[in-house]
């Protein structure tokens, strides 16, 4: 939702085949940001290489492992999360992709003064939506 606010149209999806219906509205320069905690699911990496063809970038967000998503993506961000405890790993590795999409977003919004002018206007439309 936060990059909606910015202007930018999001199409966010948890099912790969619902992902590949709406491939055919993909044009080229497009980006598919693939967040995937192990990035082994093939269906991912295919999807991931049929957007590619259509002329898009993808961006993979992943743990930082060697991984089918990481290896295929135009551009992959790594979430560095670890411990010996399966419960505390889990929580530090949401913890770490929170942190670092909260990172992409300020830097979205700080390299195009449109999107912060955007950004404002929305939040405005918001306020008073919740104001009446």
């Amino acid at each position: 939702m936060r990059l909606s606010l910015l202007g930018l149209l999001v199409v966010p999806h948890t099912d790969p085949v619902l992902m590949l219906a709406n491939l055919s509205a993909a044009r080229p320069n497009d980006v598919l940001l693939v967040f995937s905690e192990f990035g082994s699911l093939p269906q991912l990496s295919q999807l991931s290489r049929q957007f590619q063809d259509m002329g898009g970038k993808v961006i993979s967000i992943t743990r930082h492992t060697a991984n089918p998503l990481r290896a295929h993506a135009d551009a992959a961000l790594a979430v560095c999360a670890h411990d010996r405890t399966p419960q505390v790993a889990q929580l530090l590795y949401r913890s770490a992709m929170h942190a670092l999409l909260d990172f992409l977003f300020v830097l979205l919004c700080h390299a195009n003064p449109d999107r912060q002018q955007q950004l404002a206007v929305n939040l405005e439309r918001i306020d008073h939506l919740l104001d009446s």
